[in-house]
C-alpha cells in the first residue's frame, strides 16, 4: 500500500522520506486509536503513579491537622463505634483551642448510647463542623441534626478500574437539584472564606479560586479513555501518605495532651486509621519496591483534596493538567514521526547502509534510547503539573522506527527467501532485544520467526507447518471469559496478512487451568511493489504491562 504510493513520485530519493511520513502517520493512527479503546489506561496509569514516586517529598501541609483514631484508641475505649458521649468530648476539647474548621469523617446516622443528647448539644453548638453522608452507591445518610443545619458533606472516593484513588470528587448535583460538596471540598472552601477567598464561575468549564483555576475532568483526560466523569472531579496531585499531614491520636485528645498551635486555625479532620475498620485505599503513592502496596485511610485521600484547593488557591501549587484531545494526538503523531525520520536517516548513511546486520543493530540501539525520551519529557512536563501521555508515543516511535526497520531489512535489495535466512540472526537479535512477545509470519501464513519473550508466553513447542488457521487450536487461544476458540478470521495475523492494522484485547491463553489474558497488535510488511511479504505481530500478558513501564523507566535513568 505505501510503496505504491512511493513509486508515482518522480524523484526516487524522496520515496523513502515519503515512506516515512506514511508509516508515522499509520503507526499514530493505530496507536492513537488503540488509545482512545483504552488499550493503555492501565499504563498511562502506572506511569503517572511512577512520577508521584518520583517526585521530591513535599513538606506537610501546616494548615491541616489529623485526629486519627488508630487501634490503640479502640483497644483503650474497649468497643466500636465511638459512643456519642466520647465523641462529643472529643469535639469539645478541640473547640477549645479554636480550629478553623471540623471535619468529622465518622458516619453518625444512628446514636450510640451513652451520650447521644450531648452529641446533638455539641453539633448545634458547634457551627464549624461538618458530618458527612454516602451519597453514591449504596448510600448511607448523614446526622439528622447536621443534616437540619445543613452541615453535612459527602464522604464518596472515587476509584479506578484498577482499584486505586487517582481522582477526587468535589460535588455532585443531589437528587433535589442542589450540589452536595465533599467532605474535602466543604472544608476547604470554609477554610479559604475566612481568607476572603471564594469561588468565581469563570464560564462553564472552569472556576477560580484564589490563584488557582479548576477545570472539570472529562473522562479522557491524560492517561484516561472513556472513565465516568460524572460530578466535579478532578485529578488528584497527591501531597502524598497519611505522613504528609500532622496527625494527633484520639487519646491525646481525650487526655488534652494536645499542642495548641497544632489545631489552633487549621482544618481538622478526624477519622479512623485502625486497620480493623478497613477504611483504607490504593494510591499512586502504594506500590513499593519491598513489600506489599501500601494503603492510605480515607481520611488521608481527603487530606489531599483539601490540601490541593488550599494550595492551589493560596500559593498557585499547580494543579493536574492535561492538553485537549487534539494536542495529545499531534503529540503522538510528532514522536511517531520522530523514529521514522530518525531510522530513515540512520539507515541511509554509509556505516549502515551496506548490510543488514549492521542496520538492525544501530536501529536497535537507536529505538531502545529514544523509547526513553518521552517518558523523560512527560516526567519534566509533570514537575510543573503537566500530565502528557507517555506511553502512546513511545510506542508510536518505536513503534514506526521498528516498522521502518523491519521493512528495510526485509525487503533490502529484493532478497529472496535464501537471503532474508541467512540474514535472520542480525534481524532475530533485534527482535530479541524488544521488551513483549514478537512473531513474523510469511505471506503464505506460515511461522517464519519468533522471539524468546514469545515463546516464554505461549509456553509451547512450535510445530512444524503451523498456520494462521492453526494457531486458535495449536496455542489455546480462546475469546476472553469463554470457552471458545478465537475465530481464524478474526485473528490480528490473518487480518494483517490482508492487508489491515488489527489489535485486540479480547484473547485469553489457556495453559493447563492458568488463563492469560492478552493484548495483540498486528500489521503487515509490503515490498518493493507493494506486495504484502510478511506480518508482525506483537502481543503481551496484560499483567506484566506494567513491569514493561518499569523497565522503560529504568532505561530512561
Amino acid at each position: 500500500m505505501w510503496l505504491k504510493l512511493l513509486r508515482r513520485l518522480p524523484a526516487k530519493k524522496n520515496r523513502s522520506w515519503l515512506g516515512a511520513i506514511l508509516v508515522a502517520g499509520t503507526i499514530a493512527g493505530s496507536v492513537i486509536a488503540a488509545e482512545n479503546a483504552g488499550l493503555f489506561q492501565l499504563l498511562e496509569w502506572a506511569t503517572l503513579d511512577q512520577f508521584f514516586r518520583w517526585r521530591a517529598q513535599e513538606p506537610p501541609d501546616p494548615r491541616i491537622a489529623i485526629v486519627t483514631i488508630n487501634e490503640s484508641d479502640i483497644a483503650k475505649l474497649g468497643k466500636w463505634p465511638i459512643p456519642d458521649g466520647v465523641l462529643a468530648q472529643l469535639i469539645l476539647n478541640l473547640k477549645a483551642h479554636n480550629p478553623r474548621v471540623i471535619g468529622l469523617d465518622l458516619y453518625r446516622d444512628l446514636p450510640v448510647e451513652p451520650g447521644h443528647d450531648d452529641l446533638i448539644r455539641v453539633f448545634k453548638s458547634t457551627p464549624n463542623l461538618i458530618g458527612i453522608e454516602k451519597a453514591i452507591g449504596n448510600t448511607v445518610p448523614p446526622s439528622p441534626t447536621l443534616k437540619s443545619l445543613e452541615q453535612v458533606a459527602m464522604a464518596d472516593v472515587l476509584l479506578d478500574a484498577d482499584g486505586k484513588v487517582r481522582r477526587g470528587l468535589i460535588s455532585v448535583k443531589s437528587k433535589d437539584g442542589n450540589n452536595q460538596l465533599s467532605l474535602g471540598a466543604r472544608v476547604a472552601l470554609m477554610y479559604l472564606e475566612a481568607e476572603g477567598i471564594t469561588p468565581e464561575i469563570i464560564n462553564i468549564r472552569k472556576i477560580r479560586l484564589g490563584r488557582a483555576m479548576f477545570v472539570p475532568f472529562t473522562g479522557n483526560d491524560g492517561g484516561y479513555a472513556r472513565s465516568n466523569a460524572g460530578g466535579y472531579q478532578i485529578i488528584l496531585n497527591f501531597r502524598g501518605l497519611l505522613d504528609r499531614f500532622y496527625s494527633i491520636s484520639m487519646s491525646e485528645v481525650l487526655e488534652n495532651q494536645i499542642q495548641p498551635e497544632l489545631i489552633r486555625d487549621r482544618v481538622v479532620l478526624i477519622g479512623a486509621t485502625a486497620e480493623s475498620l478497613n477504611d483504607f485505599f490504593y494510591t499512586s503513592h502504594s506500590t513499593r519496591l519491598i513489600g506489599s502496596p501500601k494503603r492510605t485511610p480515607g481520611v488521608a485521600i481527603h487530606a489531599n483534596l483539601t490540601s490541593q484547593m488550599l494550595s492551589g488557591a493560596l500559593e498557585g501549587r499547580p494543579l493536574i493538567r492535561v492538553w485537549s484531545e487534539p494536542l495529545e494526538w499531534l503529540w503522538t503523531l510528532a514522536w511517531s514521526f520522530l523514529g521514522a525520520s530518525t531510522t530513515c536517516l540512520l539507515v541511509k548513511t554509509k556505516a549502515v547502509s551496506k548490510t543488514i546486520s549492521s542496520q538492525t543493530t544501530a536501529t536497535a540501539i537507536l529505538i531502545l534510547f529514544l523509547g526513553s525520551v518521552p517518558v523523560a519529557t512527560s516526567y519534566l512536563a509533570f514537575l510543573f503539573g503537566w500530565w502528557l501521555p507517555v506511553v502512546s508515543p513511545a510506542l508510536a516511535l518505536t513503534g514506526s522506527g521498528m516498522a521502518l526497520s523491519i521493512y528495510y531489512s526485509l525487503s533490502k535489495e529484493r532478497h529472496s527467501p535464501a537471503q532474508l535466512q541467512s540474514n535472520l540472526p542480525s534481524l532475530a537479535q533485534f527482535l530479541e532485544a524488544l521488551p513483549v512477545a514478537i512473531a513474523v509470519f510469511d505471506a503464505s501464513g506460515q511461522l517464519y520467526f519468533i522471539n524468546h519473550k514469545g515463546k516464554a508466553l505461549l509456553r509451547r513447542e512450535i510445530p512444524p507447518g503451523t498456520t494462521p488457521e492453526h494457531i486458535a487450536a495449536v496455542y489455546q487461544l480462546y475469546i476472553a471469559g469463554t470457552d471458545r476458540l478465537y475465530p481464524s478470521e478474526d485473528l490480528p495475523v490473518l487480518r494483517a496478512l490482508q492487508g489491515e492494522y488489527a489489535t485486540t484485547d479480547n484473547i485469553e491463553i489457556h495453559y493447563g487451568d492458568k488463563t492469560i489474558a492478552t493484548e495483540v497488535w498486528a500489521a503487515p510488511i509490503y515490498d518493493e511493489l507493494g506486495n504484502i511479504t510478511h506480518a508482525i505481530v506483537a502481543f503481551q500478558d496484560k499483567a506484566d504491562l506494567g513491569w514493561a513501564v518499569k523497565d522503560s523507566f529504568e532505561r530512561a535513568g
